[in-house]
C-alpha cells in the first residue's frame, strides 16, 4: 500500500466516523491519533514515524478547514467544510 493510499484510508475511516456521529445527532467530527491511525491502516509492522507522514499526507489531500493534522492527531470536522466526493466513502466502505 503507497503513502498515498494509506492517507485517503485515513480520511475514509474519519469521515465515516463523523458519518457516524452525524446520525446519532452529535456534531460530525473524529479524531485519530497515531494509536487509533495505525489500528484503521490494519497495515502491520509500519513503522511509527510513516503513520505521522501518512496523517499529515492526509491533512494535505483536502484543502480547507476540514481536515487538520495537529499535535500527532488528524481531527475531521464535517462543520468546518466538506471532503472532496473522491476521499469519501459510502456505509459500505467503497470508494465512492
Amino acid at each position: 500500500m503507497s503513502g498515498k493510499q494509506r492517507a485517503v484510508t485515513l480520511v475514509q475511516h474519519l469521515h465515516r466516523a463523523a458519518k457516524a456521529r452525524e446520525r446519532r445527532a452529535e456534531p460530525p467530527a473524529a479524531t485519530v491519533d497515531r494509536d487509533e491511525a495505525e489500528e484503521a491502516l490494519h497495515y502491520p509492522n509500519i513503522d511509527r514515524t510513516t503513520i505521522y507522514r501518512d496523517m499529515e499526507r492526509a491533512a494535505r489531500l483536502i484543502d480547507g478547514d476540514a481536515l487538520q493534522y495537529t499535535n500527532g492527531k488528524l481531527r475531521l470536522d464535517l462543520d468546518a467544510g466538506s471532503l472532496p466526493r473522491k476521499y469519501t466513502a459510502d456505509q459500505e466502505g467503497e470508494n465512492l
